[in-house]
């Protein structure tokens, strides 16, 4: 299927917690904290500033930004699947933005 079918969108913070949980928030941040950076090498121990987030067609969301200490760009693909719920929450805030609000921005 075609991008234009499926898009990747662009969502901001709050529909993140709200995928992902308040309980789970704090694993999250973790794992924005614990990003590999290969501009300044830092291997699990560099934080990702967020640009952009998106969330694509299987409920899975992309954080795209850079390193804090170097201003290397970097990214990190998030599961949606990892926490209990999440997929459906994903699933529905993607419907509401496409089909209900039809108000989004689409990854090119």
């Amino acid at each position: 299927m075609s991008s234009f079918l499926n898009p990747t969108i662009a969502i901001d913070w709050e529909d993140v917690v709200l995928i992902v949980g308040k309980r789970n928030l704090k694993q999250l941040k973790k794992k924005l904290e614990t990003v590999s950076c290969p501009a300044c090498k830092q291997l699990g121990t560099a934080t990702l500033a967020i640009s952009k987030i998106w969330l694509n067609n299987i409920g899975d969301i992309i954080f795209e930004g850079f390193c804090k200490d170097c201003g290397g760009k970097l990214s990190l693909y998030f599961e949606a699947t990892q926490f209990p719920g999440s997929f459906d929450q994903a699933m529905a805030i993607r419907e509401l933005k496409i089909e209900v609000l039809k108000d989004f921005e689409v990854k090119k």
